[in-house]
């Protein structure tokens, strides 16, 4: 274990309700993702203050007195999308600044390709789409936490924890994709992706189809 997984193991501790032990290897894939704007993949913080995952958590902490609620409503006063939002999960909206790395598949030409990526070990795969500059993506004063249940499953028959942290990213809430509809490691068209009545029911509609955007330099 290199020594800065080691530190970021030591660090989840200090958020034993939402980072279960039995899912460190998620959350370092996590911060490979989302706390990496030199090569991760989607949205990314960049606040000189939020290296990790836990670095976001705490200052959500001292934003909010602690962890607790759902700040489901007030995105949906702000403009997001209600169907965007899963029933049995809560929502935290955090001050912090970071860059929108997704695009709304709707918008992008029919032929775009789409790279199908597992991001997350024991996650649905990622649908990325490559760009050459990150200049232009959008900025963001805000992130979305997302905390749902910490379920049983064939890999984690007994959980710890009752909750978990799903997924974080700057920017508004997007619903997370459910489950894995595209072979992974396969390239397919914005065509193909909304073909798929399964994934569209999914995210809730085609209004809700984003995908992640990867900076690949040429």
């Amino acid at each position: 274990m290199s020594e800065n997984v080691k530190e970021s193991h030591e660090n989840y501790l200090n958020f034993p309700t939402v980072l279960p032990e039995e899912h460190y290897g998620y959350y370092d894939a996590m911060q490979a993702q989302h706390f990496n704007p030199e090569g991760g993949v989607g949205s990314q913080f960049t606040a000189p203050d939020v290296k990790s995952l836990p670095d976001l958590l705490t200052i959500a902490q001292n934003q909010r007195g602690s962890l607790e609620g759902d700040d489901r409503q007030k995105f949906i006063e702000e403009g997001a999308s209600e169907k965007g939002m899963l029933p049995f999960c809560r929502y935290l909206k955090v001050e912090t600044q970071g860059s929108v790395g997704i695009a709304k598949a709707k918008e992008l030409p029919r032929d775009t390709k789409v790279k199908v990526m597992r991001t997350k070990p024991g996650a649905p795969c990622s649908l990325v789409v490559e760009i050459d500059s990150k200049e232009n993506l959008p900025k963001t004063n805000f992130a979305t936490v997302i905390i749902g249940p910490n379920e049983a499953d064939e890999r984690n028959p007994n959980p710890s924890t009752k909750e978990m942290v799903w997924t974080t990213h700057p920017g508004a809430p997007i619903r997370p994709i459910a489950s894995d509809n595209f072979a992974e490691g396969s390239v397919i068209t914005i065509d193909e992706l909304m073909a798929n009545q399964k994934f569209i029911d999914e995210v809730g509609g085609k209004e809700n189809v984003y995908l992640s955007i990867q900076v690949v330099s040429k």
